[in-house]
């Protein structure tokens, strides 16, 4: 019924009973299921998916910031005489540090667990 396992963990069945999740007892398991990844090759999946959705996410907020920052710097010559400068600039930290945060998710993988 199970494959010969491809790492060092021991074979990973899905269980009859939902709740349990995985279990290693064949007689426990799902008839005819193929085993399951093992644990190492899951979270190795899941890490490529995380970092990959990491990417993607900077890159959409570096077009979107370009375009944000182009609109501040248009709005900004009017702003000013009519007080509205700070608010301009307010904007312009929250923009920064969204950037850092992106910049700093996507360099790093951003593990999740």
């Amino acid at each position: 019924m199970a494959t010969a396992n491809r790492s060092a963990d021991r074979v990973r069945l899905l269980a009859k009973r939902s709740q349990r999740g995985y279990t290693t007892d064949p007689a426990q398991a799902l008839r005819d299921e193929p085993e399951a990844l093992s644990a190492v090759e899951q979270q190795a999946l899941t890490d490529g998916v995380h970092r990959a959705h990491d990417e993607l996410v900077r890159q959409e907020w570096v077009k979107a910031s370009e375009r944000i920052n182009a609109a501040l710097e248009h709005f900004e010559r009017f702003a000013h005489p009519h007080g509205l400068r700070r608010e301009v600039r307010a904007i312009t930290r929250q923009l920064d540090t969204i950037d850092r945060r992106t910049r700093r998710s996507s360099a790093a993988g951003s593990p999740r667990t």
